[in-house]
Formats: C-alpha cells, structure tokens, sequence
C-alpha cells in the first residue's frame, strides 16, 4: 500500500514530494516501481536514478530510454532485476 501511494506522489503534479517519494521508493526496493521511477528520470533525475540503481542493482546513465530498453528486455526474459 506505501508502494502504491508513493507512485502516486511521484506521477502526481506535487514536484516538491517528488523527490522523497523517489528516495523512499529507493529504500523500500520494491520492483513494481520500476516503471514509475524511470517515468521520474526526467522530473526527478537525482533521486529516481539512485532508487533505480538501489532496486536494480544496474548502473545506467539517467537516460530513461536506456532504463525502459533494459526494463522491456528484463520483464520480458523472465528473469527478476537484481
């Protein structure tokens, strides 16, 4: 339920708890926000990135293409990010 609420936030038009709804997403490391945290890149580059890597465990640059090539290619392989 966090989750869900912390993805909201960071889809939402509130840019100033934007940034802690990424950090937060970061430490709780749960895999469904992927997706939202990557649509972040470009509103919040510094705290989504650092969740990406935090659930990931992967070093992209704050490219979102990037992130959604490896995302697409990971959901759809069956194999879990790190």
């Amino acid at each position: 339920m966090a989750v869900d609420k912390l993805m909201e936030i960071l889809r939402g038009e509130e840019r100033s708890l934007k940034g802690v709804a990424a950090e937060s997403l970061g430490w709780i490391k749960d895999e469904r926000a992927i997706p939202a945290l990557i649509d972040a890149l470009s509103d919040e580059p510094f705290f989504a990135h650092n969740a990406l890597v935090a659930i990931t465990g992967e070093r992209f640059d704050g490219n979102p293409e990037v992130w959604r090539k490896w995302f697409e290619k990971t959901k759809n392989s069956g194999s879990k990010p790190e």
